[in-house]
């Protein structure tokens, strides 16, 4: 199955650990971050927004190495990408076991979004 997961830079890495859940496309922060309409969480503060933004217009201002390096390594973890995913029943019923009470909102939403999916009983 595929479908669009988007979810918080804090929760990709856990996402990476399934081996039977890939990704397809992802937006990319290396290459798209200084031109993409960034979306935050709700847990990003006003003052974070507010520094990358900021890092943003002077590296487009200012192109250089060192500037992209203050975007890159100053990214919220609760930027929101979005990616394109690969996988199936099996594995899904592994990641809703597991992350069913996650503290991660992302887990929380996709766990839910599971329990819609056509069979979800196969799962939960």
């Amino acid at each position: 199955m595929e479908f669009d997961l988007t979810a918080s830079l804090k929760a990709r890495p856990e996402i990476q650990r399934y081996h039977f859940l890939d990704f397809v496309s992802s937006m990319s922060t290396m290459h798209k971050i200084t031109t993409m309409d960034i979306e935050f969480n709700e847990f990003v503060t006003k003052t974070s927004k507010e520094e990358i933004l900021k890092l943003i217009d002077e590296y487009n201002k200012d192109k250089t190495e060192e500037n992209k390096l203050r975007i890159l390594y100053n990214i919220p973890s609760g930027v929101e990408l979005t990616a394109r995913m690969v996988t199936n029943y099996r594995q899904l019923k592994t990641i809703y076991n597991q992350r069913k009470n996650h503290l991660l909102p992302d887990w929380r939403e996709f766990v839910a979004w599971i329990e819609t999916l056509p069979n979800s009983e196969f799962i939960t």
